[in-house]
């Protein structure tokens, strides 16, 4: 530290910025303009995108007409295709808009991606919808503009002369524009450990930097104007490609490394990477709780502390075959954390997958650019480049594919507590440091030597397992907040996981979006038994998008109960057969039929076998969960004379613990007579934001308090979270959290 001053001062920098944001926001809240309301808006034009069917226009410095003077940034989504998308407000016009209001959705559910929170960092607090464009200037910022059409140009030239998929992955890897990625691609490649290959970062700026910079030494030019010539380019392409943190981060040690040489210095890697983290917060703090910022900051930092003691542990740790391998364990272990802590699993074969995609990695992106710039003259000048560019693709695909058809493919931790961050780090760099430079001597004996250059790399190796190792305790209850609908997660001491419903009628793709990296970020990868307690929409449509998909993202589903036989409509009977095509054992439950695991016993108390109705909620399959003294009570959509069976059923179960309201709190549902009789200490209610059932019904939670029950209601807390031991319990909102 003491050799790199620079590396001190960046420590210093960073701990005085958190320090201040945890004092004083940096940006406060969205200005406070109602939901759905229509407003005019005079900003000026920061970008033009096209994204799922939309045009789509970011605004900078953008003032709401009768709101405050504050300025903010918006995305504007315009009503109507514009006659010419190239000939639209021209980037750093000022344009006047007007469309409906509407703030990003923000995470209710432990693991569920924030989407106000990423684009709050990214200094975006709302959206337009619907939106048409008043007026607009004349002025525009002209570099910026010209930037903008040439990427277009690249990306129509990708577009014919190479298949869909392959064009948007160059597209996101050359031009920074993930608009056109197919969502298959980049989840088969973020599961197979090379995502970042997606991301213009420092591998892309050395390719391009770095050999036009050779090329301009091998023609003779003096290297200061050669080097001022490429930081040039490449900082206009860091423009051109949207300027993310980690086109920046490289921009700028790319240039801080060509100064090194022109002026005869040593280019220190720490020092240049401390440089560009306080010149990127320096311009904006929020960036430092971004998973993109902390990823390429910790790769180029486990290149610089770690591989030096892979190189002086490891066997032949110095010879350059090995030199690929060394730097990505290096990457790997020093962001597992961030890994994990925002995406809660890791491929097991990443660092394998690596050592064939960074080699081909410059072959890729010198053909790429020369297919762009020869496409640009005729279009079949880029055809012997595009079609290397092709075949370069369809290796990492199918490299892809083995990999993740291979057992283990991914390991689910799920996301580790900050204390373990902690531990993590500390313990990772003393490592290094402690053993970086212990050397064996002549005077060693053999079992000595050993000894010394091999217990440093065992105890890296285990280290990761402060991440990772779980211990289950007790029994934990989550009803996740999926609007107008129920899903209920429960997880015992023993590891099982079961699933109680999975549907809902106000929220699509629950199963992607809010099921599956709701059970990632617990860790689970394999949920013993689902139960469909009925079979409405709104219960069991999350199930069944899970099982059309091809891959429920590595999510195993063992066992699905549904009524029984005489209660199997035709969405059962059409989810049986897709269940079973699945390798899932499918089961029905009556009346006294019952699943134990460890201390916690779930039972069935209703419909009895051979049970029928006209109305498809009277049969739902009503659950009783014991946990030594917690009593839990899940009634699905029961009401009218399956409520009243129930009443008789349960009228020594006074003192009942947790009451599951049916039907997500309607007006007639849980009636007085059966509340009287259970007694519930709190009651737990599934229903959308402002539904149009009006949900929990007011009636309905006067019965509630009138019992004394607390009341719990995903509406008002986000997902719900139930802990306890079998005696204490404690209950907890994914809101409540936050706050």
């Amino acid at each position: 530290m003491i050799k790199r001053p620079l590396s001190f001062i960046a420590c210093l920098f960073l701990i005085v910025m958190i320090l201040l944001m945890k004092l004083h926001p940096i940006r406060g809240n969205p200005p406070d303009l109602p939901e759905g309301s229509l407003i005019t808006v005079t900003g000026r034009v920061r970008d033009r995108q096209y994204k799922n069917n939309s045009y789509i226009l970011i605004l900078s410095d953008a003032v709401p007409e009768n709101g405050d003077s504050v300025k903010t940034s918006l995305l504007v989504y315009l009503e109507k295709e514009p006659v010419a998308f190239n000939l639209s407000p021209p980037i750093g016009s000022s344009v006047k808009v007007r469309g409906k209001l509407s703030l990003f959705q923000e995470a209710t559910n432990p693991g569920q991606f924030d989407m106000r929170d990423y684009y709050h960092i990214r200094g975006i607090d709302y959206r337009l919808f619907n939106a048409c464009i008043l007026s607009h200037g004349k002025r525009y910022d002209i570099m910026r503009e010209e930037l903008f059409r040439l990427r277009s140009r690249i990306g129509r030239v990708y577009d014919s002369l190479l298949p869909e998929d392959d064009s948007g992955v160059l597209k996101a890897m050359i031009l920074g524009d993930k608009n056109s990625l197919d969502p298959d691609i980049k989840t088969l490649y973020r599961n197979s450990g090379i995502a970042h290959a997606l991301a213009i970062s420092g591998l892309h700026i050395s390719i391009l930097g770095y050999g036009l910079y050779r090329l301009l030494k091998k023609a003779g030019l003096h290297p200061l104007p050669g080097s001022l010539f490429c930081i040039c380019f490449i900082s206009l392409y860091s423009i051109m490609v949207g300027g993310s943190t980690s086109t920046i981060r490289a921009v700028i040690m790319f240039a801080a490394c060509l100064l090194a040489d022109i002026t005869g210095r040593t280019y220190d890697l720490l020092s240049a990477l401390s440089l560009s983290l306080m010149m990127i917060l320096f311009t904006d703090p929020l960036y430092i709780y971004d998973s993109g910022f902390m990823l390429s900051f910790g790769a180029v930092m486990g290149i610089a502390l770690i591989s030096p003691f892979l190189k002086h542990c490891l066997p032949f740790g110095d010879k350059p075959f090995l030199s690929g391998f060394i730097a990505s364990i290096s990457v790997t272990l020093f962001t597992l954390p961030v890994t994990l802590y925002f995406f809660y699993e890791i491929p097991s074969y990443g660092v394998i997958l690596n050592l064939m995609i960074i080699p081909l990695m410059g072959i890729l992106v010198v053909s790429a650019v020369l297919t762009a710039f020869a496409g640009m003259i005729l279009p079949a000048f880029g055809i012997p480049s595009a079609f290397i560019c092709h075949m370069i693709l369809t290796a990492y695909e199918r490299g892809c594919l083995i990999c993740q058809n291979l057992p283990g493919s991914m390991i689910t931790p799920g996301r580790p507590e900050i204390w373990r961050i902690i531990i993590y780090y500390p313990l990772l760099i003393t490592l290094c440091i402690l053993f970086g430079h212990a050397r064996p001597s002549s005077g060693h004996t053999r079992k000595k030597r050993r000894y010394i250059l091999f217990l440093p790399l065992i105890l890296l190796m285990v280290l990761p397992l402060i991440l990772t190792i779980r211990v289950h305790r007790g029994l934990t209850y989550t009803m996740l907040d999926i609007g107008q609908g129920d899903c209920n997660v429960i997880t015992v001491g023993t590891g099982k996981t079961l699933i109680i419903d999975c549907g809902s009628s106000s929220e699509k793709e629950i199963g992607r979006y809010i099921v599956i990296p709701f059970l990632k970020y617990n860790g689970i990868n394999t949920v013993d038994t689902v139960i469909l307690t009925h079979a409405d929409s709104d219960h069991i449509n999350g199930f069944e998008e899970m099982l059309n998909m091809n891959d429920p993202e590595g999510i195993r589903i063992r066992n699905l109960i549904i009524p029984g036989e005489k209660n199997m409509n035709d969405k059962f009977i059409r989810l049986k057969t897709l269940a079973e095509n699945k390798g899932i054992r499918c089961l029905t439950f009556n009346s006294g039929d019952r699943i134990k695991t460890g201390m916690a016993e779930l039972e069935c108390l209703s419909p009895k076998k051979g049970f029928s109705a006209e109305d498809e909620n009277e049969y739902s399959i009503v659950l009783k969960l014991t946990f030594g003294s917690f009593i839990g009570l899940f009634t699905g959509d029961i009401q009218g004379n399956a409520e009243e069976k129930l009443i008789s059923k349960t009228g020594g179960d006074s003192g009942i613990t947790l009451l599951k309201v049916a039907h997500h709190g309607s007006r007639y549902s849980t009636p007085s007579k059966f509340l009287n009789k259970i007694k519930p200490r709190y009651s737990l209610i599934s229903a959308g934001r402002h539904n149009k059932y009006h949900h929990p019904h007011k009636e309905l939670l006067t019965r509630l308090r009138e019992v004394g029950t607390t009341i719990h209601s995903t509406a008002e807390e986000g997902a719900i979270t139930v802990k306890t031991n079998g005696t204490k319990i404690k209950i907890t909102g994914e809101k409540n959290e936050k706050d």
